[in-house]
């Protein structure tokens, strides 16, 4: 079983489809990328994730727990203004966001020391 299942998401601003039927998995542990060209929906997805979007069709699961049934807390008026209070509120997010935040950290230090993105992996 994945920790984070994304499933047939469908996200629409104003007519514009930028998410239509994405779906993925991932396991604990799992290094995951998302990539694509600007405008491909990679932030719309993330915002969809995070509560900060709510898709028109599809499910997020994180463990057990459907994350577009819960309800999400206040958006932080900090700079990082997609993270929600959910973290507070339960325990598995949060723990998988600090492993998120030291995943990128260890790499972000990986790429400075070595000056280049294939020399960190």
């Amino acid at each position: 079983m994945a920790d984070l299942c994304i499933n047939n998401i469908r996200m629409q601003f104003s007519g514009v489809v930028a998410l239509d039927d994405v779906s993925f998995s991932v396991k604990e542990s799992e290094i995951f990328s998302l990539i694509g060209s600007n405008g491909s929906g990679k932030s719309t997805l993330f915002n969809c994730i995070n509560g900060f979007n709510r898709p028109q069709k599809g499910s997020i699961l994180f463990g057990n727990d459907d994350l577009l049934k819960k309800i999400v807390a206040k958006i932080s008026s900090s700079d990082q203004k997609t993270v929600k209070q959910l973290s507070k509120r339960d325990p598995k997010f949060a723990k998988a966001y600090k492993q998120f935040i030291k995943a990128r950290s260890d790499l972000e230090g990986s790429l400075r020391a070595n000056k280049g993105f294939y020399a960190a992996i």
